[in-house]
């Protein structure tokens, strides 16, 4: 049975007090964003049933992202928007909004745990913090599998309001990742304003994308009143979700593109 808290406990035996994990969800989709998550947890916290995000249920992401929450000493949220991956890659677009998640934390770790390669970038750097890149670190540290469940949660939220914006696409049902009835509905509509340009090239006929700016229709559908951040419930700051879409043209509802799953009875 694998030690879940090997890495977390060898971090403090060398000194460290705030030893924090990151992983990061989207990077292979043909929509949306990258978004990552670093969370530095308790030591000791009671969090049982916390593995690689990818082997559990929605809901029962749901119900340990709330728990996560609770125990966590400080968690910040990043992401790069599908505008960015287009222009620095999805590689550069990735580091950068690992960069973005620690940078949101209240605390400041002594030493991040990086789920697979180290993190790289200027922006990154600049923080001066330690890392180490543990492959399949998901599985392997308690740490990165409560970020990757956070990540997982916060990213799933944001496709299904995304999906009331564009329904022909079923965002809802796919998170944006290229499965059959996507490509086909980008196939028979076009590609809408939140598909990467980037990673549609295998799909013939190429799509004409949408030019029609998707903030207005956010507001349009779900009221322009209702600011609330489901995302504060996991420790998503407004200021985080303000600077993610800094660049990318939908700065005005970035407050708005999360809505709670429970809120909508899912």
């Amino acid at each position: 049975m694998v030690n879940m808290h090997y890495y977390e406990d060898e971090a403090y035996s060398q000194g460290y007090e705030l030893v924090a994990g990151m992983d990061e969800v989207g990077r292979g989709p043909l929509a949306g964003p990258v978004l990552a998550c670093c969370v530095i947890l308790r030591k000791g916290a009671p969090l049982d049933g916390v593995d690689d995000s990818k082997k559990l249920s929605p809901k029962k992401r749901e119900k340990l992202a709330a728990i996560i929450r609770e125990h966590a000493l400080s968690l910040g949220v990043g992401l790069c928007s599908h505008r960015e991956i287009d222009e620095m890659g999805i590689l550069h677009a990735t580091h950068t909004a690992m960069a973005r998640a620690v940078s949101q934390m209240k605390l400041r770790p002594e030493i991040v745990l990086v789920d697979g390669y180290p993190v790289g970038g200027a922006a990154f750097a600049a923080l001066g913090v330690k890392q180490r890149a543990i492959v399949k670190g998901d599985r392997l540290s308690v740490s990165i599998a409560a970020a990757s469940i956070v990540a997982k949660v916060v990213r799933d939220r944001l496709m299904c309001t995304l999906a009331q914006v564009y329904p022909a696409y079923e965002f809802e049902t796919h998170k944006g990742y290229g499965t059959p009835k996507h490509v086909a509905a980008i196939r028979e509509h076009g590609a809408c304003d939140i598909h990467r340009r980037t990673f549609l090239s295998n799909i013939r006929p190429l799509p004409k994308l949408d030019d029609t700016g998707f903030a207005d229709q956010f507001r349009a559908r779900l009221g322009a009143d209702d600011a609330a951040n489901p995302c504060g419930s996991l420790g998503v700051s407004d200021d985080a979700l303000r600077e993610t879409g800094r660049k990318d043209g939908v700065v005005q509802f970035r407050k708005r593109s999360i809505r709670s799953e429970q809120d909508e009875g899912r």
